[in-house]
């Protein structure tokens, strides 16, 4: 075939694609409103407004729309990652790897008391308050039986048996600035509202076979979160749940296919909270249970065999009559349970029932409540399971994603008279600066 034919039947099948590709993106009913390989509800259309309708607003929310639900966008990543895999450019990194730990000291040599925009001379580092309830270290049962029978690292994931755990590595900088970021706000507002600071850790250092975690190149989590609380003010109220999780590491506290706790694992952290508090937690058996069954989360799609085995996802609501408003970060508002119907939701998308997921803010009110106290919970991801069980003990739980709220935690206190304030952060985002440089924007 001559050159000239051969350009011109490629031009042509150009624009055939183009075609076809434009015909179907205007098919409303080929837009996806989820996504399965990127775990997350996609951009919806949004609700018009005139404000933003002449601010221009209105009009970029509908090309997110529109470039978000492109038809056919799963099978597009499928082809991109197939042809990624024959170039060999995001083939995951597999082994086991025993390498020397970080030294993580017991306390910084000059640890940073708040952010430099705080000046006040009495704002100094100490040791925790008297009304602090930090815990004596508990002793890690060692683990008998057969150890797993499979064990490999994928990238920054261990593989070990049925289960996935996710690598932590400790970075002292970050730590610092972690604990000025949570210093500050507790500073800013004294006498205003309680601050109380709550360390997820994941699963590798609480529920993997004790002989399996000795041999991994994982900083010990333990300690980083001891070091990050001997930074915190005396003001700030710690909420250690290390022991606590420990106690219960027997029990269903983590997915297997997933890095998130569950919802029993966060209600073991709402009673270490209530107990700081000086309150009186519901006891599990006053929960309201639901469940989701065949969830796999982010471990499944690094090693597909955990997907024989998948995950449930279980909810505790304690008794009251509980509605969630929520704001996006769109703007757009919905209302209704506290807890999303995810029956008939993709497998990897249910975890996505607590607070329906990650928005920028949300509130829940027990309307069971005349009156009741206000508490502002600053979370990702993990923050999700907490809420529902927080929420029990005050009329209203104020809740932002820092990742994606615009506004100022300290400017909400202020305006809602919000007397309490918790930060549950799961200890990844304590070694991610990107993180903490969003939350301090939200001061």
């Amino acid at each position: 075939m001559k050159p000239k034919k051969i350009k011109l039947l490629t031009v042509a099948s150009l624009i055939v694609i183009t075609v076809v590709m434009s015909v179907l993106s205007m098919n409303l009913s080929l837009r996806p409103e989820e996504s399965e390989k990127e775990k997350r509800k996609l951009a919806s259309f949004p609700r018009f407004s005139v404000s933003a309708f002449f601010s221009g607003e209105y009009f970029n929310e509908i090309s997110l729309w529109f470039s978000d639900t492109i038809p056919f966008r799963e099978q597009i990543i499928d082809v991109n990652n197939g042809v990624q895999t024959i170039l060999g450019t995001n083939a995951p990194q597999r082994g086991f790897q025993e390498n020397t730990k970080n030294e993580i000291p017991d306390t910084a040599e000059q640890p940073p008391a708040t952010l430099p925009t705080i000046t006040e001379a009495s704002q100094q580092p100490g040791s925790p308050s008297e009304t602090s309830e930090l815990q004596t270290e508990a002793v890690i049962p060692s683990d008998a039986g057969e150890m797993p029978s499979h064990v490999e690292t994928i990238d920054s994931i261990l593989i070990a048996g049925n289960a996935g755990y996710e690598y932590y590595n400790f970075s002292e900088k970050v730590a610092n600035n972690y604990a000025a970021a949570v210093n500050t706000v507790s500073s800013r507002l004294a006498g205003k509202a309680t601050v109380y600071d709550m360390i997820v850790p994941t699963s590798m250092d609480i529920v993997l076979d004790t002989r399996v975690r000795e041999k991994v190149s994982s900083d010990d989590q333990r300690k980083a979160i001891s070091y990050i609380e001997n930074l915190l003010l005396p003001e700030v109220r710690r909420v250690s749940i290390f022991d606590t999780l420990i106690a219960h590491r027997s029990e269903y506290i983590y997915f297997r296919t997933d890095h998130h706790w569950s919802g029993l694992g966060a209600y073991y952290a709402y009673a270490q909270y209530c107990g700081v508090k000086g309150v009186q937690p519901y006891g599990l058996e006053s929960c309201a249970v639901q469940s989701f069954d065949g969830f796999l989360g982010t471990f499944a799609d690094k090693d597909p065999s955990l997907a024989s085995d998948p995950d449930v996802v279980y909810t505790f609501s304690p008794p009251g009559d509980y509605k969630i408003t929520i704001r996006d970060k769109k703007l757009n508002v919905d209302e209704g349970s506290v807890f999303y119907d995810e029956s008939n939701a993709s497998a990897s998308l249910k975890y996505g029932t607590f607070i329906w997921g990650d928005n920028a803010y949300s509130v829940i009110e027990d309307k069971a409540k005349a009156t009741g106290e206000s508490c502002l919970l600053v979370k990702e991801s993990f923050g999700n399971a907490l809420a529902p069980l927080l929420a029990a003990n005050y009329k209203y739980l104020y809740i932002i994603d820092y990742r994606h709220y615009s506004g100022s935690i300290c400017s909400l206190v202020e305006e809602k008279k919000i007397t309490d304030v918790v930060f549950c952060n799961n200890i990844s985002m304590t070694r991610s600066q990107s993180l903490i440089d969003q939350l301090i924007a939200r001061m």
